[in-house]
Parts: structure tokens; sequence; C-alpha cells
């Protein structure tokens, strides 16, 4: 267990929901719940960064999507430079929130620097989703 491992039992989150979500990367990563190690320091510190935000909202956040492995990410259509691919960036949908909502409280918390920037984005076509 790595000292990272350690520190995600302060968190609402697990490896497991930033994880990629093909079978490839499910099975290659069994021990870690499909998350690649190599990402995992990144991984932490936006789950670090969402934990702020699920409190402020008091509400769970769902990770739709995290770390994607360039197969996966191109599957998806996802942006050949995506930050997915970095492990540094989800969608993600709060309960009973849309993704603007989301957006406001996030932008919010970065202007009072509870959160750090590391850039947000909705898309029109998921009004419920918030990257």
């Amino acid at each position: 267990m790595t000292v990272q491992s350690m520190a995600w039992g302060g968190l609402h989150f697990s490896p497991r929901e930033f994880a990629c979500k093909c079978d490839d990367c499910k099975a290659k990563f069994v021990s870690m719940g499909g998350l690649d190690p190599n990402f995992e320091v990144g991984v932490l510190r936006l789950a670090v960064e969402l934990e702020k935000l699920r409190r402020h909202l008091a509400v769970a956040l769902t990770i739709n999507s995290g770390l994607r492995c360039a197969a996966h990410n191109k599957a998806v259509g996802g942006a050949s430079m995506s930050m997915h691919l970095k492990g540094i960036a989800a969608d993600l949908s709060a309960r009973g929130e849309t993704g603007e909502s989301v957006r406001g409280r996030v932008e919010t918390l970065i202007k009072q620097r509870v959160m750090k920037d590391g850039g947000i984005g909705t898309y029109p076509d998921r009004p419920a989703i918030l990257q």
C-alpha cells in the first residue's frame, strides 16, 4: 500500500471512482480498483479538491469519468490533449444540481481560495455534468 493509498481514507471518494472505465484497465490494475498507480498522486490531488466541493454542497458527487487511457479516451470522443489522460480531470454530477449551478459554486470557492483553480466547464448537451 502506498502513502497515497492510505490518504484516500479521509475522503468520500475511492480510487475506483476515478479509474479508467475500460475493461483492459480494470483488469490490468485490479489491485487499485482499476486505477493506474502511475497517476494516483494526480488523481488524489483532484479528489482532495472535489472533497472540498462535496462538503460545501453537502451532497454526494458522482464521478462519471476520471482517468482515461488513450484508447478509452478516443472511444468516448475525448480531446487528444484531454486532462483525463493525465488523471487530473473528472466529469461529475451532484444530486439535485445542474452543471451550471455547481460551476457557480466552484467559481465562488476558487475566488474564496477554498479550492484551487484547475479549469472548469460544462457540456451543453449534458446539463447535469460539470467537467
